[in-house]
């Protein structure tokens, strides 16, 4: 048939009545049914989110406060209808049951909802019915829901797209006032379920159907109106969340990201395109500019602007710019891919009965190969790099609830998105959770920064960092870590914290003595209760009736239009954006394979993702986070690759000299081989010391946790406070258990203003050694920062030289973490301590960590530290060097005397002093001991 050939002159095969939606419905039951009994949407990204929440609503269904994330957190800034409807399943199925069944009906809603849309704008019937079979199984579908894990955004679109016909009669006057009705109700509720449904897509829709016939003012005003109530969803969601009040320091916004933030080109947008790849032709050949408009293809213009946001939201985030859209870009890209649909229908259409012979065939494999990539793109979320295999809750569970555990906030590392399911099963809180996080998407490509983006290493809204978290772990009422993984096991083990052992499932159980449960009624946001119950039954109500008056509002058939049929000047184009993008991704694979510096990094990386057991900071504490190759072409080899490791005490930095050698391929690049393990050492007998804790009474009673155990006796000497170069103050001292028990302290400095008002309060972290023996005595450095360069560490005004400080210690009586495996020799030399740590046990330490404290005739001066990078095995041995002088610029400001004490303090010099110009110093050892994960 040549290109001319009008479609007019087809003969068009009778259609079977919904015969083709019968079969969508069948082939979507059959798919998502499979997937809602293998769980499959637990390997998406937002599934755990929102099992989350639907624990939260089932608990309290009229008030929208969870005090379990984020040391408490409003959930009125997050849509609330998908939660709210499984709270309402879990009532009789099991959760993850009640997520496949919500799934299962929001699928077969949006098949329903694009065939009745397809009807409304005059597609034929069996067009309509290829669009309801294509939403069913569309690779954008199975992205949203299988990867990353939008419930919420299929649930609001199926609603969205169902109201077309009643968005439509209301526009044309055709309709009665049930047509504004259902309008409005399906709309609200699919604002609630995804606020994107409802703006822009829901306004994108009304608009492009308005634009069919642009005159009238009747026309206009009713256009108005509907976009209003596009914008209501928006509107009581703000209303809602701006109504919160609280004390100060009460989060009353939910934690969010940048919408665009953690994307990449290929998962967010080139794998829902390849799905729907085979109808582009046929949609280019019917919407681009000066082609007839109707209503499908008003639609599809509308998509295709929605996919270009995607489209620009993506590549500015690459570029730094991640804030330029409200909504997901995969998100966005959805909708768009959805209101082409309809057209997508007619080209399906125009395939099965205008395609001439071969041509014929060949498209429709194309058909058939999309069909199956779509099927497949389920699969893509067990490939997330960052998540680990299915974890076992139930034994961390047991433990949650025994003794009362629950009392207590907790940590997790290592469990990646399983956070939220196991939040959804307890009632005991963290003060982490999923929101403040990007997206992981599933790694199909070598990423060099995927291997070090931690959720642990993010700042927690309004709790900072980590290690500061750690560091005062009171203060959220922090006391277990659940550990899957052993990668922060040593800042864990210089934070204070002890591992106690692991439970069934292999995950081992930290713990920090003498933290305060939780408050029977902790600090939290006030809603109005109206506005509670407000937020709990609108959304349901919405549905409901939008529902139910959608179901009395015909499909509104119009004029047939005819089948789009697609000859070959319509593939040009297409061709042209799939052999530039081709073109794109086979330059980078090249790139990869030809130019040295790129195929020397590609070997460290390669390297880099294989996580040793053991080596200490350069091993298994260790992520790679960034990798760095310079050659130049015709320079002798080898290419020397700068890396820079991230690990939880901070970065190391390293360069590998990668040598590389021609081959017919390209470059093959070869990497020093790892450093020879040591032997494992024979085991040997030699002196240690045990302190013996005895058990409490047994008792059916249940002990109050302000039942403190025996304290041990702690001595603060003589405490310095000092002023940076950098503007920041550091308070250095030193602490002496005088009890004859071993003592696990914690160290706080409390500096006052003129008036006696507390103006910073500040734990000693990793700076000191918090497992003290009887006797012993550590060095602690407290410092407090800027909150920025250039900013004051204290309010502006605040006299330096009437600031009060004031250092206060207490303790607990342990057991754990006595040995003292490590000796040290040192000198002095050129300006500098020079030490030489020897592991003199029978163990391996992890990672060692020195303290040098210089000691003038006032006391402690300044407190050094140093980390070794590799494990110690015994007989091991690690040099360093420190300076033997405070840092340049360091001020004095004051001195608190050393507290009195019941026991007298030694005669003489304290041992382990050792002279040095100006003064003396002291050099304490610490040793992280790794504990074996089961």
């Amino acid at each position: 048939m040549s290109a001319a050939a009008s479609p007019s002159a087809l003969p068009l095969a009778r259609p079977v009545p919904g015969g083709l939606l019968w079969l969508a419905l069948l082939l979507t039951g059959l798919l998502h049914g499979t997937l809602m009994l293998s769980r499959a949407f637990l390997n998406s990204d937002g599934a755990g989110t929102l099992l989350f929440m639907a624990s939260a609503y089932r608990q309290h269904p009229f008030d929208p406060w969870e005090p379990r994330w984020y040391v408490g957190m409003p959930l009125t800034g997050l849509p609330p209808l998908a939660p709210q409807l499984l709270a309402a399943l879990e009532h009789a199925l099991t959760p993850t049951g009640a997520y496949g069944v919500l799934q299962l009906l929001s699928a077969l809603l949006l098949v329903v909802g694009i065939y009745r849309s397809s009807r409304a704008l005059g597609v034929p019937a069996d067009a309509s019915g290829l669009a309801a079979v294509l939403a069913g199984i569309a690779a954008p579908v199975a992205a949203q829901l299988s990867v990353f894990g939008h419930l919420d955004a299929v649930l609001g679109a199926a609603l969205t797209m169902s109201a077309v016909p009643a968005l439509r009669a209301a526009l044309d006057g055709t309709g009665t006032r049930r047509a504004w009705w259902a309008s409005g109700f399906t709309l609200l509720a699919a604002g609630l379920a995804c606020p994107g449904a409802a703006l822009p897509l829901g306004l994108l829709i009304v608009l492009a159907l308005a634009a069919l016939d642009p005159h009238g003012r009747r026309r206009t005003v009713r256009t108005v109106g509907l976009a209003a109530l596009c914008a209501v969803p928006g509107v009581l969601m703000l209303a809602v969340t701006a109504a919160w009040t609280g004390p100060a320091g009460v989060t009353l916004r939910a934690p969010s990201v940048p919408a665009a933030e953690g994307r990449d080109v290929l998962v967010t947008l080139l794998v829902p395109l390849a799905g729907v790849l085979w109808a582009l032709p046929g949609l280019w050949r019917r919407a681009r500019p000066g082609r007839p408009l109707d209503g499908a293809v008003a639609l599809t213009r509308a998509g295709a602007g929605l996919a270009g946001i995607s489209a620009l939201a993506v590549l500015g985030a690459a570029a730094g710019h991640p804030a330029l859209v409200a909504t997901p870009p995969e998100t966005l890209l959805f909708f768009g891919l959805l209101l082409c649909l309809p057209l997508a229908g007619a080209v399906g259409l125009g395939l099965r009965i205008g395609a001439p012979g071969r041509a014929r065939a060949g498209l429709m494999a194309l058909v058939v190969g999309t069909a199956l990539f779509s099927v497949g793109v389920h699969s893509l979320g067990t490939r997330r790099p960052l998540e680990p295999a299915r974890i076992d809750m139930q034994p961390i569970l047991n433990f949650i609830e025994k003794d009362e555990h629950w009392r207590y906030r907790f940590l997790t590392v290592g469990f990646g998105r399983q956070l939220a399911l196991m939040s959804a099963q307890t009632r005991a809180g963290t003060p982490s959770g999923l929101l403040h996080l990007p997206p992981e998407l599933p790694g199909l490509t070598a990423r060099t920064r995927g291997l070090a983006a931690l959720p642990e290493r993010a700042d927690l809204p309004n709790l900072g960092p980590l290690a500061a978290l750690l560091t005062h772990p009171e203060r959220t009422h922090l006391k277990f870590v659940y550990a899957k993984s052993t990668l922060l096991d040593p800042l864990l083990h210089f934070s204070g914290f002890h591992p106690i052992g692991a439970v069934e499932n292999g995950v081992m159980v930290w713990e920090r003595e003498d933290i305060p449960p939780v408050p029977a009624r902790p600090a939290r946001g006030t809603l109005p209760f109206p506005l509670g119950v407000l937020w709990g039954s609108v959304p349901g109500l919405a549905l409901v009736l939008g529902l139910g008056m959608l179901a009395w509002t015909g499909p509104g058939r119009t004029r047939a239009a005819r089948p789009v049929l697609v000859v070959a000047e319509a593939h040009r184009p297409v061709a042209l954006l799939v052999l530039g993008v081709g073109a794109v991704l086979a330059g980078t694979a090249l790139r990869a394979r030809v130019v040295p510096g790129q195929v020397a990094m590609a070997a460290v990386v390669a390297g880099a993702r294989q996580v040793p057991a053991g080596g200490g900071l350069r091993g298994e504490y260790a992520r790679l986070d960034r990798v760095r190759a310079r050659a130049r072409v015709g320079d002798a080899l080898p290419v020397p690759v700068a890396q820079r490791w991230w690990t939880p005490l901070g970065y190391w930095f390293d360069v590998t000299d990668t040598t590389l050698t021609p081959t017919a391929l390209g470059w093959s690049a070869t990497t020093p081989a790892p450093t020879t393990a040591l032997p494992p050492p024979v085991a040997d007998t030699q002196p240690t010391v045990a302190f013996y804790r005895s058990p409490r009474r047994l008792t059916t009673d249940t002990t109050s946790a302000a039942d403190v155990l025996d304290r041990p006796v702690l001595q603060v000497l003589a405490t310095r406070l000092s002023r940076t170069a950098d503007g920041g103050l550091t308070v250095v001292g030193e602490l002496r258990n005088v009890d004859a028990r071993p003592a696990d302290t914690t160290v706080t400095v409390i500096m006052r203003g003129p008036d006696g008002t507390p103006l910073v309060r500040e734990n000693a972290g990793r700076l000191t050694l918090h497992k003290l023996r009887p006797g012993e005595r550590t060095p602690f450095r407290v410092d407090i920062l800027p909150p920025a360069p250039g900013q004051d560490v204290l309010p502006p005004g605040t006299p330096l030289d009437r600031l009060g400080v004031e250092v206060a210690a207490r303790a607990v009586v342990t057991g754990r973490e006595q040995d003292r495996p490590l000796m040290a020799r040192s000198r002095v030399r050129h300006g500098q301590v020079e030490v030489i740590v020897t592991n003199v046990g029978t163990r391996t330490v992890g990672v060692p960590q020195a303290l040098v404290t210089l000691l003038d005739a006032r006391g402690a001066a300044w407190v050094h530290e140093a980390i070794g990078l590799r494990e110690l095995p015994p007989g091991g041995t690690w040099a360093f060097r420190v300076p033997a002088t405070p840092p340049a610029g360091t001020r004095v400001l004051g001195t608190v005397p050393a507290q009195p004490s019941a026991a007298a303090p030694p005669a003489g010099p304290v041992p382990g002093t050792f002279a040095r110009p100006g003064g003396a110093y002291r050099i304490t050892l610490n040793a992280f001991i790794p504990e074996p994960h089961p």
